[in-house]
């Protein structure tokens, strides 16, 4: 039964700080794969996880915490977001900058960002959830 308590509390917990729907489709692959295969990936609908940071001209996806505080653009991936589909606001998402998120949305490796600074682009993201203890 205490079990049972906990895995329902957990599951209470992350549904909170879940946004959009899951892609049944998506493809989980690591920040690591994207960048150093983006031809493997070009199109497909994936799903990772990274440090985001939601800004005026620097809406990413990082492989760590330092990368986003050091702006390591390489270790990055750009995001459009889908706000309708994820059912937030920008403002709402950005609470989340700095911390770990899962993100689902289709893999673009031709399309780099502000001022072509990234390592690729996951757009039209439709899932964007919390992926750190509380």
């Amino acid at each position: 039964m205490r079990y049972l308590i906990i895995l329902l509390m957990f599951l209470t917990h992350s549904a909170c700080f879940a946004h959009g729907k899951a892609d049944s489709n998506a493809q989980s692959v690591s920040m690591i794969n994207l960048i150093a295969t983006p031809e493997k990936y070009h199109g497909k609908v994936v799903r990772v996880i990274g440090v985001v940071e939601i800004k005026f001209e620097g809406t990413k996806i990082c492989l760590s915490k330092e990368s986003c505080e050091y702006s390591l653009s390489s270790n990055a991936l750009w995001m459009e977001l889908n706000y309708e589909k994820i059912g937030k606001t920008k403002k709402e998402l950005r609470k989340y900058n700095g911390r770990y998120v899962l993100i689902e949305g289709t893999f673009n490796k031709d399309y780099h960002g502000h001022m072509d600074m990234y390592s690729g682009e996951i757009e039209n993201i439709t899932r964007y959830q919390l992926w750190e203890r509380q």
